[in-house]
């Protein structure tokens, strides 16, 4: 052992050991700090590209859903629409039946009326022929004629007081479908005021729901970003910790590079 210390090429190759474990340390630092600035940049930079593409695919998110509620709104007021024109037609069309009918039962009473009236004329006519000479015979005819134009008078004036109430009838009847339409008016404009309340509405859920979600991202990318700086804390933290470990262990080494120097010098 004394003799391999003696030795100066010994000497010269622990110099040049210490010399080159420096010269190594100096660049591991150098590289480590290269590594760490590159490494941060990257982490920047995809967060600024995952930031960019689900910025705008919300964005396309936001407009496909708008154009579907317009869509929606659209297509619903045009089937209201149409519910009402249907139903304003059924119910002028449910009016319109109803006068007919009435007009042809008034119609089918009349004609009954009068053959009733002609069969009891032609029945009275012929009982008084039957019973009366000729001369009474011809005055009974008369008579039947008479009263048998007083009795087309009479039905007349019947179907005049007829037509009478059915033309009362139908402007009562036209008076309820205008109230019909003004009260269907009045309905849609509640519909739509109704409708624009509801997107007025949904537009503020869409404005609060996206607000919570950009909170919601920003709250965590901030915790990624915390995380993160706490996993390179704990890296910096533990090369540090190699860091003092390694001057630790060449400071011994120079201590025992000092201690053999001098046990060499004693000799």
């Amino acid at each position: 052992m004394s003799a391999r210390f003696e030795d100066k090429d010994f000497n010269l190759n622990l110099t040049e050991l210490i010399v080159f474990k420096k010269r190594f340390s100096a660049n591991s630092y150098l590289t480590l700090i290269f590594i760490f600035a590159n490494y941060s940049f990257m982490c920047y930079a995809m967060a600024i590209w995952v930031s960019f593409v689900s910025g705008c695919r919300r964005f396309a998110c936001c407009s496909a859903e708008k154009n579907k509620r317009k869509q929606k709104y659209r297509e619903t007021e045009a089937s209201n629409g149409n519910e009402l024109e249907d139903l304003e037609a059924s119910r002028n069309a449910e009016a319109c039946r109803l006068l007919d009918e009435e007009k042809q039962r008034l119609e089918e009473q009349l004609k009954a009326a009068k053959a009733r009236i002609f069969e009891l004329e032609a029945q009275n006519v012929k009982s008084r022929a039957a019973s009366t000479p000729k001369e009474t015979r011809i005055r009974v005819e008369k008579e039947a004629k008479s009263e048998a134009e007083d009795c087309d008078q009479v039905t007349v004036v019947k179907l005049e007081l007829d037509e009478s109430n059915i033309i009362a009838e139908c402007e009562s009847l036209h008076w309820v479908v205008e109230k019909l339409n003004d009260e269907v008016a009045t309905l849609r404009t509640k519909l739509n005021e109704s409708i624009l309340k509801e997107e007025t509405s949904n537009n503020e859920v869409s404005r609060l729901a996206s607000e919570l979600q950009k909170s919601l991202e920003t709250s965590e990318r901030f915790n990624e970003t915390r995380s993160h700086c706490n996993e390179l804390e704990l890296s910096l933290h533990e090369k540090e910790t190699k860091t003092r470990e390694l001057e630790r262990l060449i400071e011994q080494l120079y201590q025992t590079i000092e201690q053999l120097k001098y046990k060499q010098s004693l000799k």
